[in-house]
């Protein structure tokens, strides 16, 4: 499919995660690096007003110390023929489809995780069927450690996917000299700012939008528009780099790289894909 659109010269906005390991995300961010067209990924948690509200208040929790990323689910209760745990069509089950989006968060909000390191459990092994073919297990628990190089200063980041807990949590923690932000990543409730003197509700006056994708889309619409009307790329640095304009929150083709390239690193060398996929 990314053939026949770089084929066709035309923009590309595309599910996330790009691929289903860094080797088929990176060969697919190249087809449209080598061809001149844009691509966009759909990590659009980064446009919603929630997080647009985090990003403006991080620096007021003072220099960054430490994130941490948690995400408990009872996945192991529903259906086990659901997709996610198809290992060929999903690539990593619930890990690569849902948990990418809180690593991209911490990558957006906090800036690129380094020397990613991870471990992984096959805890309940899945017992589902789809047409009379038993599936092949996937990891259903996950963690991870990173590090981030801020102002010559190293943060150390972990993070714990459980998708066989009865009891849910979400949320990310970043730390800082002067307090916290801490916020959950799919849900609705405001995100907190605390420090030893307050508490601080961090409501965002948009609320939040009826469709999900909506404030990304439009950020895609207007980066077209005005490639479209200037028909040249905006010579910055980073914009050479990613190969879109527009707004900052947009998650190009190789900063969705990386995040397949951190969560190849989290599940640990597993057997890559030798199928012809891309």
């Amino acid at each position: 499919i990314s053939k026949l659109i770089v084929g066709a010269k035309k923009p590309c906005y595309m599910e996330k995660p790009l691929a289903r390991d860094a080797r088929e995300a990176r060969e697919i961010a190249r087809l449209f690096k080598d061809a001149d067209v844009p691509l966009y990924c759909a990590y659009y948690r980064r446009c919603m007003p929630k997080f647009d509200v985090v990003k403006q208040n991080i620096d007021k929790i003072g220099e960054i110390t430490s994130v941490t990323v948690t995400l408990h689910q009872p996945r192991h209760l529903g259906d086990k023929q659901h997709w996610h745990f198809d290992r060929p069509i999903s690539g990593g089950g619930l890990f690569l489809d849902v948990g990418c989006h809180m690593l991209d968060l911490v990558h957006y909000l906090v800036g690129p995780l380094e020397e990613c390191h991870g471990a992984t459990s096959i805890t309940l092994p899945n017992q589902g069927r789809v047409e009379g073919r038993l599936l092949l297990p996937v990891e259903d628990t996950v963690k991870g450690t990173w590090k981030h190089r801020l102002d010559n200063r190293t943060i150390l980041g972990s993070a714990s996917f459980s998708f066989c807990s009865a009891i849910p949590r979400d949320e990310i923690l970043i730390d800082g000299t002067l307090g916290r932000i801490a916020f959950s990543t799919f849900d609705n409730k405001p995100a907190v700012l605390s420090s030893p003197e307050r508490l601080l509700i961090l409501e965002a006056e948009e609320g939040t939008p009826d469709h999900v994708h909506q404030p990304m889309v439009q950020d895609v619409v207007d980066s077209i528009r005005i490639l479209k009307r200037s028909n040249e790329k905006v010579q910055d640095e980073e914009t050479k780099s990613s190969g879109v304009v527009g707004s900052r929150r947009l998650c190009c083709g190789m900063d969705a790289v990386r995040t397949s390239e951190v969560m190849d690193a989290m599940l640990n060398g597993r057997q890559k894909w030798d199928d012809e996929y891309v």
